[in-house]
């Protein structure tokens, strides 16, 4: 859905309709699948502790639901640290102590 929009060059109020009839629905079904399997799992396990987490961030998700602003990924971010942190490697040679390579 993003990626259409993305394409498509939609702006905000259009991102918004797109995921107002596209995402809201599945998103809704998937919280209620969530919920489903989240009761039938006693505290501890693995899943239920990620649905604890999924349902935890709802509200962030749903804030995207709401906004035709916000971005679906976080590409632009990766990308800003992946920038900064490159030549990492060349500045730990700097930081080692004499003698040491």
């Amino acid at each position: 859905m993003e990626k259409e929009a993305r394409e498509g060059g939609l702006g905000p109020e259009a991102r918004l309709a797109l995921r107002q009839a596209k995402s809201v629905p599945v998103m809704a079904a998937l919280k209620t699948r969530l919920v489903e399997i989240r009761q039938q799992l006693p505290p501890g396990g693995k899943l239920a502790d990620a649905c604890d987490y999924a349902l935890g961030q709802w509200s962030r998700l749903e804030e995207y639901l709401r906004d035709g602003v916000i971005e679906a990924d976080n590409n632009w971010c990766e990308g800003a640290i992946r920038a900064a942190g490159s030549g990492s490697e060349e500045l730990a040679a700097y930081r080692q102590p004499r003698g040491r390579s």
